[in-house]
């Protein structure tokens, strides 16, 4: 059975903010994740924590989905840097029912090719395309149980961590 993610999780939009050398708060953008889909080591805060941040600060188990550009990716935030807010280029699926879903399995089918298939067909723009929320919150994805979306995961982690072998 399908189900689409508006039904599943709500879905809001990253914040913009300006670029410090140094901060309190990792500001997180598309180049900060890797070609698996994982965020890189390493990374700095390159924010200033207010009012305004504090309101966009991330969860455990938030997905990001990269709304511009040419690979419309999506990655689990787990906490690897925190506090931390999501970029403007991030969609932000969260409070994702996760007695129905799994966040790493959202992650996964997003990035399947089919899905990206399917937004690279629906993208605006030619120079830097687009997805809207819109898509993204109307994208119908099959739920198995929980315990095939967990196999699933794991496959797909073992696959990565082949990929990353010399």
């Amino acid at each position: 059975m399908k189900h689409q993610i508006k039904h599943l999780a709500k879905i809001t939009s990253g914040i913009y903010l300006k670029g410090k050398p140094s901060g309190d708060v990792f500001n997180l953008q598309a180049r900060d994740v890797d070609e698996f889909y994982r965020f890189r080591k390493g990374l700095s805060p390159t924010a200033f924590s207010d009012a305004k941040v504090e309101k966009h600060y991330l969860h455990k188990g938030d997905v990001l989905v990269a709304s511009k550009g040419n690979d419309f990716f999506a990655v689990v935030y787990n906490e690897e840097y925190s506090p931390a807010v999501a970029s403007s280029i991030f969609l932000v699926i969260r409070n994702l029912d996760i007695h129905r879903v799994v966040p790493e399995y959202l992650s996964w089918y997003i990035n399947h090719p089919k899905t990206q298939h399917f937004f690279k067909s629906v993208s605006k723009g030619t120079s830097l395309p687009t997805i809207n929320k819109n898509y993204l919150a109307s994208l119908e994805i099959p739920l198995p149980s929980i315990e095939k979306q967990k196999k699933i995961v794991l496959f797909d982690n073992l696959k990565v961590r082949r990929m990353r072998l010399p």
